[in-house]
């Protein structure tokens, strides 16, 4: 008898604890922006490479770099990301009242060092597009460097914090810089599991009633 109480309260204390284990999706808790070796400022930029452009926002001539085109709030609307899918979806709010950006990206998978492991793509659709604020894809690739120097490295993952940059290529006008902290989200336990656990947890009282 004094068996069965015991596993009935291991079963209670792996059920509680089942709660609040952790799987393979992240919640994105927070936008983060920083000046990191030229990488670290969360938002769009312009990434002309027309030398001599016309266009006010190519102002240097590289894909990498460019004009701040907006910049994005630190706390997102919402957020996800699936290692084992690959998926890495956000609700984000522009600064300067620009209103919001939806990003639903695929293929966002890491290796055992932690760097992209092959191309990924991200729809961007804005509510409030604009000339330089256009709906796109923008295409992540570990072989574009972005940015030497930086820590974390573009387009890596380390458990905690995601660092992307990327261009609407193969003739890019808008690029991103993304770095997301992200919190492990709590894998909710099946219907099934306590309904044996209840089970399991009656046996053990009805046994203790009976001795």
């Amino acid at each position: 008898m004094k068996k069965t109480t015991k596993l009935a309260a291991a079963i209670a204390l792996a059920l509680s604890m089942s709660g609040t284990a952790n799987a393979a999706v992240y919640n994105i808790s927070t936008v983060l922006n920083g000046t990191d070796g030229g990488f670290g400022f969360s938002g769009f930029h312009f990434a002309g490479e027309n030398a001599g452009s016309s266009n006010a926002y190519d102002y240097d001539s590289n894909a990498m770099t460019g004009t701040s085109l907006a910049g994005i709030d630190a706390t997102p609307l919402s957020g996800t990301y699936n290692d084992l899918t690959g998926e890495l979806n956000m609700w984000l709010t522009l600064s300067a009242g620009a209103g919001t950006v939806e990003l639903a990206g695929t293929g966002f998978s890491f290796d055992t060092a932690g760097v992209l492991s092959s191309v990924a793509y991200m729809d961007v659709i804005f509510s409030s597009p604009t000339a330089s604020l256009y709906d796109t894809t923008i295409t992540f690739n570990n072989s574009i460097v972005c940015c030497s120097g930086s820590s974390p490295a573009p387009n890596s993952f380390d458990g905690t914090f995601i660092s992307l940059w990327g261009a609407d290529f193969p003739n890019p006008n808008i690029g991103l810089d993304l770095r997301l902290e992200l919190t492990p989200a709590p894998v909710p336990v099946p219907a099934a599991v306590w309904l044996f656990g209840s089970g399991l947890l009656g046996l053990a009282g009805l046994a203790r009633r009976k001795a």
